[in-house]
């Protein structure tokens, strides 16, 4: 019997939470082709030369190797850094050209012209119902922060680290742990080309995890109540702790592989890229071990901060008092004399005392009545 298609039906719109993680990957290497798409607008140099998507990538590396939990990349050691990949691509351009292009994709990726610093890119997303509807994507790469001496520095954001590894909204544990066994197969086989890149994208996941761990310390410092401290941050401590553990241990052990390894090269090109890769995964050893002494002393931390923000008095703001703060007679100096201005002021004010009477705005004082005994008013203004 031949079967009746029903006219009516339409597929099932599903949720596709991947289409907006992929979106989202791609809106955030867009300001990184912008650079390239702009680079004809530059009037002080002929930028043709550079592949500023290039130089940008290099330059959230640098930033990013720079970073620590607490500190990050100062100005002058990223742009000094940058300034010498620049130079590679146009050698021989001046070294004042290699510094002001390194200058402009640095701001460009801090994006100096918008006030929030953000960029803004549009996505679109289907919720539970079916209906499909467009969302703004707010995102920073590089970020200015302050110290507590007041100096600035740059640290680069989640989405920025993500442009690095070529991945958005992954689960950072287990990216980490695969790209170890995967840098350690490697150097079992003795490719050491590729797993300096493996090594590198594992530095930058020991990086992330720091900064996710950081995000809610630093949210506790502000308010306690804004971070889940009964389930959800308790169990991530847990969990953090024991993936460091496990990290150290087996990039120690991989550090030391290395290490043998170098030493035993007889091969300059070999027993370079052994030193390198032992330079990279003892960094990630020390971010972990410093990562590890946060985690355990940050329910010390909570308790304090609990301490603090709970028997803190609320700032309050004083409010004005036109009258009192601006119209209230003030003692006339001795020998003050207000004359008219040269030019009649439009600052008037009627005095409501003596409703007759007009009070004028010298520059620096309110004045009224007989010229012989004018009264003084403190105005603050200037």
């Amino acid at each position: 019997m031949p079967t009746v298609r029903d006219e009516t039906w339409e597929p099932a719109v599903t949720v596709d939470e991947g289409l907006s993680r992929r979106a989202k990957a791609l809106a955030c290497t867009v300001p990184l082709h912008e650079l390239d798409a702009h680079k004809g607008k530059i009037e002080w140099a002929e930028a043709k030369a550079y592949l500023m998507a290039e130089i940008a990538l290099h330059t959230i590396d640098q930033v990013a190797i720079a970073m620590d939990f607490d500190t990050g990349a100062s100005h002058q050691h990223v742009l000094e850094r940058v300034q010498r990949f620049v130079a590679r691509q146009a050698p021989q351009r001046s070294t004042q050209e290699h510094a002001r292009v390194a200058a402009w994709v640095l701001d460009s990726l801090i994006n100096l012209g918008d006030v929030d610093r953000s960029f803004r890119r549009p996505y679109g997303a289907v919720d539970s119902e079916g209906v499909y509807s467009v969302h703004i994507f707010d995102f920073k790469l590089i970020e200015e922060r302050r110290d507590d001496t007041g100096s600035l520095y740059l640290r680069a954001s989640d989405e920025a680290l993500n442009v690095l590894v070529g991945a958005l909204d992954t689960d950072v544990e287990s990216a980490q742990v695969a790209a170890e066994v995967k840098l350690d197969n490697l150097i079992r086989r003795g490719r050491l080309a590729d797993a300096k890149l493996v090594a590198e994208q594992a530095r930058i996941r020991t990086i992330q995890y720091g900064e996710m761990i950081r995000v809610q310390l630093d949210a506790t410092k502000r308010n306690v109540q804004a971070v889940d401290w009964r389930e959800k941050v308790p169990k991530l401590l847990d969990d953090a702790l024991a993936h460091v553990e496990e990290r150290v241990r087996a990039e120690r052990a991989i550090a030391k592989y290395m290490a043998k390894v170098r030493d035993e090269a007889e091969e300059p090109v070999r027993k370079s890229r052994a030193a390198e890769l032992v330079d990279i995964v003892e960094d990630c050893v020390r971010r972990h071990i410093k990562l590890q002494t946060h985690l355990m002393g940050a329910r010390d931390l909570f308790r304090e901060q609990q301490d603090r923000q709970q028997f803190s008095d609320v700032p309050q703001r004083q409010t004005i008092d036109l009258y009192s703060h601006l119209l209230k007679p003030a003692p006339r100096p001795a020998g003050l004399r207000c004359v008219r201005p040269p030019r009649p002021l439009l600052h008037r004010v009627r005095r409501t005392d003596r409703p007759g009477e007009l009070f004028r705005f010298d520059g620096h004082h309110w004045c009224g009545g007989q010229a012989a005994s004018a009264v003084s008013y403190s105005a603050g203004l200037r």
